[in-house]
């Protein structure tokens, strides 16, 4: 037997060995050609070589990052660019192999013209210098046996479990088509590899040609010579053995012989490399067992980060983490474990035993990565060992199903109407089930075929997978044993936390059974939790501690006072027994949650919401069996008789008590001494109050007017926490996170230079992006660039976040908004404006991204809030006042000049009328015909497309008859208007929704002979920091058409004192930004504002309509009281009607 062995084998030592035609083999012909003339063009900078050349860091074209390692026969690439694959390499990969190959085999690759300067450069990067090219070919070469390369040779490589062959002569790799090749190598391949005999391949082989073409099996640098032997045959199995604490699962052959390092197998055959033996393998079945077992090591290593000794021959796992494997076979699989498998204790042979039912629990823990929720896992307990539920049935519960589901499953009212399903169904037999499966999904949210077939396959895969029984093989108590698992029984474990917390639980859970809980939430509903659970037979288990409940009765004597203070005996009884103060503040802190003698108690439910109401009225931290509070604050105290504890007033107390409680005001701190900004008296109120909401753990919306310096009272308060004027929670480690729209991200940028030099900004966005944000305080980004790489963000914690122009994310059924909302930061904050433009709705959407929680869940508000009733608002104000800072532009009048706000009514065309009339009855049979038959939601769509083409009438017909020339009114007049504006020195800006629209206003400008700049959603980011630079430094005056979505927010143009708006919305918060982007501090002329309306339209009523959306907005946030609604049916036969 002949073995030839490499040591130490480096990259270089491997390409040096690479032959013209290898490239061929690691990339297609265009992919060659290509990475030969990028080589040709010493496009390969940026060399660096790891320790002792074993890998090569390289960049090609400045822009593409390679990596080249090697296993000590192969070239192991990587390129970040598209045409990358781990399977095929790229033009790149070729560019630097062919490169590298040309610097230290200069003879090599004929073709290749490369200058020798940029090969010294080559060469002193890859430390060569000072080595002649004889000594660089021949000074790593192994000291092998002769080759056998006068034959061609039948090459075997194992890689991944895959077999790997190769044909080779004199070194050179043979493909099929390769001339040299010889034919009846050939035909025996094409005859035997694409027949039944496939499979048989190696055997047929050697008993084709026998020693005619040498088979040499290649294992790390060695290749040991084969003979095939015939008359052997082996049965595999499987040896399960405890010993020290250490579980070992090693790979046996026949009679439960280990296998030998120096053994490879595939389905079908053994390599016996220290025989120099070919073998047949009977039977698989055990190995395929031992597979599984390899299979879940590496996925609990993968998800606990823990790492587990494995490789091809045996897992070595210690015997506490073998459990949480969760081994589990069905009956088919079971009865082939006991028939393949051996099992042992310290090498003793020993039996499986049958383990009674396993008993279920939920567990709760304490998350570690973030303070605002919970983790907890539903359980099995058999005997004293814990082990999750089954992955099979209810990996449907976990991230991972949440990334394999379509977009459209994953909306969050289909896949809470699949979990829905699901568990009603597993209450049915399985032909029931299969019943109710089709006939829940003619559900309307399923009427399309595609989703409804991907809902019906996801629910038929998981209900049989559940309906199996199966066996879990766990070592316990010095015993293998088998336990019967339930999986119906922990599907009803698992429904219970699901219908008290939603859907929302799994979707961040990495196991099945998994779920993480907002804490505010899991601490109002812990003793529903527990109830539900005890009557499913269920256990609650918190930190490895069970849980029981009781019930505590409440009495407050606060008969004691003085002119300043109360003074307050609580007296607290559970089951009779009087409370101590330890366990009352145990239970504050923890939401109802105590130990009591090793016994974790839990209060019931009417207690809980007693002892929630008692917390708040008590300041944090005190002690002792008196609470001595400020005289107004007793009546929060008060308010507990509503719920029937006993608060005894003397009598003169209980008559002068009648006043409502007064907040102290907030305390001011310094400003940041490197603040290179003069803060108004309003932007130091907003300072202080933001360090306020930060020091006491909530969240904020900075709600000042468009133009009072949202920004700047921003980034002094990020400021604030890196001087320590604000006590900061985190290191500067701990970056802090502003999510805006794209066209605000140089604005940021520009604005924290400005005011604040000592923040570290990044700009996170381009094609080749990394969340590293090492050395960074601030992190600037889109809102876009959040939703795409949420899953990556979402593992970033940042320190604060802020959300500029937070209505962006109104809509809570949004993807953006679903997006931000898993971002993880310890305090966040949204600056808006118009925190409501609409409805209500879209307030609870970003005062629940601020202060999570706050206004309940969302289900529970909107039903709530029903027509948005005056007692309702009011309700929802009080709740969030604390939270919420408005100030108006009233407050800096008289820094401000005037603003004029003016309506222009023109009259439609004759031919404008008529197409406008016809319009109107198309779509209004249109429109009532879709409220009759088709959802809210689709007949709301196809009347705003119906109200749309109106509103483009209104502007212009070559909007809907792109061929037809007709005048417009709209832009007749605007035209002459800025005309006029331009002849006596104005600029103005002029804002259409419609880019078509403004297509049509850039014609007219031309023909008139007047300058112009535009801005509209196509404009890259760069290009509009430029655009804005250079209208606002402008000598003369100038023009700039603007689209509302992209430049209707965030920049600064005071260079202009008129603003057009051509197309009216009925949406006032929309509006009135986009004409402050003129109307705002920096301002030195009075603004006018001037709307375009078309008399006896669609806009005039629209102009009525937006009144309505006026009072909403006022009523939330500056009179705190109102009435409102979203966009009805009613609006819509409104602005259609006669």
């Amino acid at each position: 037997m002949a073995i030839r062995e490499e040591n130490h084998v480096t990259i270089i030592d491997v390409i040096k060995k690479l032959t013209p035609g290898d490239l061929y083999f690691m990339a297609s012909k265009p992919y060659v050609v290509e990475g030969m003339r990028l080589a040709g063009k010493s496009s390969l900078s940026h060399l660096v070589p790891g320790s002792n050349n074993r890998f090569l860091e390289m960049q090609v074209e400045d822009r593409y990052k390679l990596r080249l390692s090697t296993d000590g026969n192969r070239i192991i690439s990587f390129c970040n660019c598209k045409n990358w694959s781990p399977h095929r390499s790229c033009h790149h990969v070729i560019c630097a192999v062919s490169t590298v190959k040309k610097a230290v085999s200069p003879e090599t690759l004929a073709t290749l013209h490369i200058g020798e300067a940029y090969l010294k450069y080559l060469r002193e990067a890859l430390g060569l210098v000072g080595k002649s090219v004889k000594n660089l070919e021949t000074e790593a070469a192994p000291q092998n046996l002769k080759p056998l390369d006068d034959k061609v040779n039948l090459i075997i490589e194992i890689s991944d479990g895959h077999l790997n062959l190769m044909f080779r002569k004199s070194g050179i790799p043979l493909h099929l088509y390769t001339p040299t090749l010889p034919g009846d190598i050939r035909n025996f391949w094409f005859q035997t590899y694409y027949s039944s005999k496939k499979h048989l391949l190696i055997e047929e082989f050697f008993k084709t040609f026998g020693d005619r073409y040498p088979v040499l099996f290649k294992d790390r640098g060695r290749e040991v010579l084969l003979s095939m032997d015939t008359g052997i045959e082996h049965r595999t199995g499987v040896h399960f053995d405890c010993s020290d604490n250490l579980v070992t699962i090693s790979k046996t052959l026949d009679e439960g012989v280990d296998v030998s390092k120096r053994m490879f197998a595939t389905e079908h055959y053994l390599f016996d490399l220290e025989g120099g033996k070919v073998e047949r393998i009977a039977d698989y079945t055990g190995w395929r067992l031992w597979n599984r077992v390899n299979e879940l090591a590496a996925a609990w290593e993968s998800l606990s980060g823990t790492r587990v000794e494995r490789d091809f021959r045996k897992v070595v796992i210690p015997k506490e983490h073998f459990n949480q494997l969760q081994f589990q076979l069905n009956k088919a699989d079971k009865k082939v474990i006991m028939e393949w498998a051996r099992f042992s204790v310290n090498g003793k042979e020993t039996p499986v035993f049958d383990a009674p039912p396993p008993l279920y629990r939920l567990h709760i823990r304490e998350s570690g990565s973030n303070e605002g929720v919970m983790e907890a896992s539903v359980e099995g307990v058999s005997g004293e060992s814990p082990f999750g539920i089954a992955a099979s049935a209810f990996w449907f519960f976990t991230s991972r199903a949440f990334e394999r589901f379509s977009s459209s499953i994953r909306a969050k009212k289909r896949i809470s109407f699949l979990y829905d399903t699901y568990f009603d169904i597993i209450r049915h037999k399985k032909t029931e089930g299969k019943k109710a499966i089709r006939s829940a999904l003619k559900n309307p949210d399923f009427n399309k075929q595609r989703v409804r077939a991907e809902g019906a396959n996801l629910l038929d895969y998981f209900v049989d997978k559940t309906a199996e029984g199966e066996t879990l093989f766990l070592f316990q108590d010095g015993n293998w044993v088998s336990v019967p698992i339930d999986k119906k029984a922990e599907a009803r474990i698992l429904e219970i936390p699901y219908r008290i917390f939603g859907a929302e639980i799994f979707i961040n859970a990495k196991a099945p059974g998994e779920m993480i809980i907002q804490k505010n939430a899991l601490t109002e509903s812990l003793p529903e939790l527990y109830t539900r659970l005890s009557k499913a037979g269920a256990q609650l288990v918190y930190e490895d501690k069970p849980v029981e409940k009781v019930k505590w009765d409440f009495e407050m004597d606060a008969t004691r006072s003085s002119i300043d203070w109360f003074e307050i005996r609580p007296e607290i009884r559970c089951n009779g027994e009087i409370v101590d103060e330890a366990e009352f503040e145990k239970a504050i802190m923890s939401g109802g949650l105590y130990e009591d003698g090793g016994i974790l108690r839990i209060i019931d439910e009417e207690s809980l919401r007693i002892l929630t109401k008692v917390k708040d009225t008590r300041k944090r931290g005190e002690k002792g069996e008196i609470v001595r509070v400020p005289r107004l604050h007793i009546l929060d105290w008060l308010m507990l008789r509503r719920d029937g504890v006993k608060v005894r007033l003397s009598p003169e107390d209980e008559r002068i008590m009648g006043s409502l409680l007064s907040f102290e005001k907030i305390p001011h701190r310094p400003l940041p001494k490197k603040l290179q900004a003069e803060l108004r008296h309003y932007q130091k109120d907003g300072y202080n109050w933001l360090a306020f909401l930060y020091e006491h753990r909530f969240g904020g919306c900075l709600a000042d007017d468009m133009g009072l310096g949202k920004t700047v009272q921003t980034i002094a308060f990020l400021a604030g926490l890196k001087e320590g004027k604000v006590e900061a929670r985190h290191s500067a480690e701990v970056p802090h996170l502003v999510v805006v729209p794209p066209s605000l991200l140089f604005n940021w940028e520009h604005e924290i230079a400005k005011f604040y030099l000592g923040l570290k900004v990044m700009i996170y966005h381009g094609k080749e992006r990394k969340a590293d944000f090492s050395g960074i305080d601030i992190v600037l980004a889109s809102y876009d660039i959040v939703r795409r790489d949420i899953e990556v963000l979402k593992e970033q914690f940042f320190h604060v976040i802020a959300f500029d122009e937070a209505q962006a994310v109104k809509n809570i059924q949004a993807i953006t908004t679903s997006a931000v909302r898993r971002l993880k930061g310890d305090f966040k904050l949204a600056l808006t404006g118009t925190p409501v433009e609409n409805h209500i709705g879209e307030y609870y959407s970003i005062m629940d991204l601020a202060v999570p929680g706050l206004l309940g869940e969302h289900e529970d508000f909107t039903s709530r809030r029903g027509r948005e009733l005056p007692q309702e608002i009011t309700r929802i104000v009080q709740r969030t006042r604390p939270f919420v800072l408005r100030r108006t532009k009233q407050l800096i009048a008289d820094e401000l000049p005037p603003k004029i706000e003016t309506d222009i009514y023109l009259e439609l065309t004759t031919h404008q009328k008529a197409f406008y009339n016809r319009t109107v009855a198309e779509v209004k049979e249109t429109v009532e015909e879709a409220y009759r038959n088709k959802t809210a939601g689709q007949a709301r769509i196809i009347a705003l497309t119906a109200i749309l083409k109106l509103r483009q009438i209104c502007l212009s017909t070559r909007l809907l008859v792109k061929d037809k020339k007709e005048s417009s009114p709209k832009i007749d007049f605007l035209i002459e208007q800025l005309q006029e504006l331009r002849d006596e020195g104005h600029s103005a800006l002029v804002f259409s929704q419609f880019t078509s629209f403004l297509d049509i206003m850039e014609e007219e400008m031309n023909a008139a002979g007047m300058g112009y700049f535009r801005l509209d959603g196509s404009t890259p980011v760069g290009k509009r920091k430029k655009l804005v630079g250079d209208f606002q430094a402008s000598e003369g005056p100038s023009v700039f058409l603007i689209s509302m979505k992209a430049g209707g927010k965030g920049l600064n143009l005071t260079r202009a004192s008129y603003v057009f708006h051509l197309d009216p919305w009925w949406n006032p918060a929309v509006e009135n930004q986009a004409s402050d982007r003129a109307h705002r501090i920096g301002q030195k002329s009075t603004v006018t504002v001037t709307r375009l309306l078309m008399r006896h339209t669609v806009e005039e009523k629209m102009m009525l309509l937006k009144e309505k959306k006026t009072r909403l907005y006022k009523a939330l946030l500056e009179e705190g009281r109102g009435e409102g609604a979203s966009i009805s049916r009613e609006d819509f036969d409104f602005l259609i009607g006669d």
